[in-house]
Order: structure tokens, then sequence, then C-alpha cells
């Protein structure tokens, strides 16, 4: 079974894959602050972007999903790999005299901007991510599973292949990308009939 992985960082996948990464990441300019007491990571890239530009040692780490817990030191993790469940981890701490600051995407869902409003919180958007083709579109007759690690995955696959394929494996990583899918396949069975697929979260 041939396997086209479409994220940035296939190391994690349990199977050997062809590694087509289709989104680029772009810095942006950030100011550190000065103090904190929380920071929030919800990505394995804003903890790398981060480490770039904010020496550690960093006062208490909050993370979604064990990779990326796993680059940070002592996280607190929330019990389910969503901002969803980054909100439902903070609710068990007192906040009162928190200063919280969350590094992200640019791109992030805007779910828990809005839950830290009555809370004192920096949001720094450290990166934008842009859809690229990184070279000739590989020849989907010759895959089998088509892995999606984001929601900006699956759109940018529609846009640089056109539409998603009837007759292959769709993998998704984590019920975000799962929903973005789902999403995207509902209008195309509208438009073009029943898809044969099969999904798979990942965790």
């Amino acid at each position: 079974m041939t396997i086209l992985y479409l994220g940035l960082d296939p190391s994690r996948y349990p199977r050997p894959v062809l590694h087509y990464p289709i989104l680029k990441i772009v810095p942006k300019s950030v100011t550190v602050p000065d103090s904190f007491t929380h920071l929030l990571f919800t990505s394995r890239q804003a903890v790398l972007r981060w480490r770039e530009i904010a020496p550690e040692p960093w006062p208490q780490t909050l993370a979604i999903g064990e990779a990326t817990a796993a680059l940070l030191r002592n996280p607190l993790i929330a019990p389910y790999a969503t901002q969803e469940g980054m909100i439902e981890l903070l609710r068990t701490l007192d906040l009162r005299d928190a200063k919280i600051v969350w590094p992200r995407s640019a791109q992030a869902r805007p779910l828990l901007e809005v839950f830290l409003r009555p809370f004192a919180h920096q949001i720094l958007d450290l990166y934008d991510t842009e859809i690229e083709a990184p070279g000739p579109l590989p020849d989907l007759t010759q895959i089998e599973e088509i892995v999606f690690t984001s929601p900006s995955c699956v759109r940018g696959f529609i846009q640089l292949f056109g539409a998603l394929p009837k007759d292959k494996r769709l993998t998704t990583i984590g019920p975000v990308t799962q929903a973005a899918l789902c999403q995207f396949i509902t209008k195309a069975q509208n438009r073009h009939g029943p898809y044969g697929f099969r999904r798979n979260v990942l965790r």
C-alpha cells in the first residue's frame, strides 16, 4: 500500500509513507512578553517556533496532545487534543492572578481565544500556514491512502488536486481534521453523489 502523507512531519506515523508536504510555515515577527505565568501550546509547530524566540526556562506549560507535550518539560496535558480539551484543563486551574500567553498559528480556531477573554492574556500569532506544491503532484493512481494532518491539509489538497478522490482511504489525524474532511465530503456528495471512503482518526 502506498500512503501519501501531506503534513510536515511523518516521523510519528506508524507506516512508511510518500511524504508530500503541502503546507509551508511562514514565521511572523512577534514581541515576547516580559512576564507571564502560563504558556498554552496547541501544536508542535508553536513549541518549535516559540523555542526560537523565547529561551527556556518557561513558566507552567499546558499542551494539547501527547506529541506536543513530548516537546515540553512537565507540561499539564489537556484531557483530549483539541482546544475544547485545553479549555477543560484551564477550568481546573486558579487563573485569578494568571498572565496567560498563547503562541499559535495565525490560522488557529477562535474557540480558545473567546474563552480567554475574561483573563489576563496575550495571543501571539507566531506563524502563517501557506499552501504550496513542493514539486510535481504525485500520481494518485499509485496511492491507496491519503493522510491529512490538519484542516489546512484538507483545504490544500483540494486546492492542488481539485477534489477529494472517491477511491482512496482518507485518514485524518485528530477530530478537528476529521470534522473538516467530513464537511468537504458532504459538500462533494451533494454535488456528485456518494463517496466510498473510510475515515480513521489517529490520536
